[in-house]
């Protein structure tokens, strides 16, 4: 007779959807393949200063980015064609270093999908334009109901009868807050926005940046992805403009940085991403029920480089999702030499489930700083009530 199956005996599934798990970090011996130099060379660039923001493994290992691989190749043209001595090279790259931290000179902006609160914002200096949640005209709401609308929110297997619409900032909005920054002292403005793909945000804060081009420069910048991973992006910028970084060095800190951005979201049901009123009002009652019973599934998300939010698997119950979430994490973490510097988990109801992931990230990488933060309405009305999202950097 073959072995009872234990009730405790697993069957585990593989990820449906295939993803292109590109190297993003190098380690020295891939550099030193890449560029045929010596890695005495490259530490030695890194002791000069001329690798900045180059990245440690909780065992030390240095990591290295694309970026980091064009800043070696420029070094080598420099030398090898004019003859320039390092210290000259490093001036022309990163800029001299400023006698005092540019915290009052230059401006981190972003919108309100990163979720910082408002203390968290203050401590960093970071400018918040706030996006707008529109409701249908139906849609009565108290002033308890606007400070927290995800409780409006319909759970579980309740029928969707609402979805709030999010409004970007306006042309004309984002042209008053650079000229009132501009007014203010700062010359320079890195504005940092949620994916193009989602919203108009990024679109009218390029058209404004080119309004005030006379008065100030404003950076803007498409991070193809939403909530945690414009809050990372938008703090590690203005850590470092506090920390007395260039503004060359902030402009390499942010080439680095964005292609490292990745983001992944389990929400509830494919009921709020999916406006399913508009596909059964018109069908019988029977099939309502086998679409109603599709959508309920669980979808784990991932950002992909177009900045789109892509359906990666489904799944029956959210723990479930948070398990192949957390597998999907351990991939693009050995994709990186087991790289972790920070990590946001952001979550809508999903608490334990949040706490428990933040737990176990916490273990595993001693060194790396995880923030725990609950979604704001505008995260939510994007992916849903009852979420969570992790972003890595």
């Amino acid at each position: 007779m073959g072995r009872k199956k234990n009730s405790k005996d697993k069957v585990k599934r593989k990820i449906k959807t295939e993803i292109n798990f590109e190297k993003k970090l190098y380690k020295i011996g891939d550099m030193t393949r890449l560029l045929g130099i010596t890695s005495r060379t490259v530490r030695y660039y890194e002791q000069m200063g001329l690798l900045p923001h180059v990245k440690r493994t909780d065992g030390n290992v240095r990591l290295f980015s694309t970026e980091d691989v064009d800043i070696i190749k420029r070094i080598k043209k420099l030398q090898e064609e004019y003859y320039y001595p390092l210290e000259v090279i490093k001036d022309m790259i990163f800029g001299k270093k400023p006698e005092a931290p540019l915290a009052n000179k230059i401006a981190i902006v972003t919108d309100s999908s990163a979720g910082f609160d408002k203390e968290t914002a203050k401590k960093l200096k970071i400018k918040i334009i706030h996006l707008k949640i529109k409701m249908p005209p139906s849609v009565k709401l108290s002033v308890a109901e606007k400070v927290n609308l995800t409780s409006l929110w319909p759970k579980k297997d309740q029928d969707i009868k609402f979805i709030p619409q999010v409004v970007a900032p306006s042309i004309d909005e984002f042209v008053e807050f650079y000229l009132d920054l501009h007014k203010k002292g700062f010359h320079e403005i890195h504005s940092i926005h949620l994916s193009s793909a989602l919203s108009d945000t990024y679109k009218n804060a390029l058209v404004a940046a080119n309004h005030v081009e006379s008065k100030i420069k404003v950076t803007v910048t498409d991070t193809k992805t939403l909530g945690g991973g414009v809050y990372l992006l938008a703090k590690t910028l203005a850590e470092a403009i506090q920390k007395g970084s260039s503004p060359k060095e902030i402009e390499v800190l942010l080439s680095k940085n964005c292609p490292l951005l990745y983001n992944m979201v389990i929400t509830n049901s494919l009921k709020y991403i999916i406006t399913i009123k508009n596909f059964t009002d018109d069908i019988d009652k029977n099939r309502r029920n086998i679409f109603n019973g599709l959508v309920a599934f669980k979808p784990l998300m991932l950002f992909n480089p177009k900045g789109d939010l892509e359906i990666v698997d489904c799944y029956k119950d959210v723990q479930e999702g948070v398990d192949f979430l957390s597998a999907l994490l351990n991939k693009e973490l050995m994709n990186r030499g087991n790289y972790l510097k920070q990590a946001i988990i952001y979550y809508d109801y999903l608490y334990t489930e949040a706490v428990e992931l933040a737990n176990k990230l916490s273990k595993e990488y001693k060194n790396a700083e995880i923030i725990l933060e609950k979604s704001n309405a505008v995260i939510s009305s994007y992916i849903g009530p009852e979420s969570l999202g992790v972003a890595i950097l």
